[in-house]
């Protein structure tokens, strides 16, 4: 059984990475970055920002009945160059999940 979509895109000044499922990334290594709660497409999200880090993570996506727990994301955004907080917003705000039986 797959349990996770993941992946990286790379650009010039930009690597995002993101992974969709029941081990993502919730980013607690980052224990000095400053957060922030958001909604995401109706989801409570919390948002990462740590040096040139921006990161983003949405804990309850949909629970899976025959692993009893929940998918989750996490997607970073690694700038090369100084942090475009705009453009990060405009990527997590992207994200659209189908509606599921949660």
């Amino acid at each position: 059984m797959v349990d996770s979509t993941a992946g990286m895109l790379a650009g010039d000044n930009l690597v995002m990475r993101y992974d969709f499922g029941i081990n993502a990334d919730n980013f607690s290594r980052l224990k000095q970055a400053r957060r922030q709660s958001l909604e995401i497409d109706g989801y409570q999200a919390e948002m990462f920002i740590d040096g040139n880090l921006v990161a983003l993570y949405i804990g309850k996506v949909h629970y899976v009945d025959v692993m009893q727990t929940h998918m989750a994301l996490s997607m970073s955004l690694e700038f090369s160059a100084q942090v475009n907080l705009e453009l990060a917003e405009k990527v997590f705000n992207s994200v659209h999940f189908n509606p599921q039986n949660s």
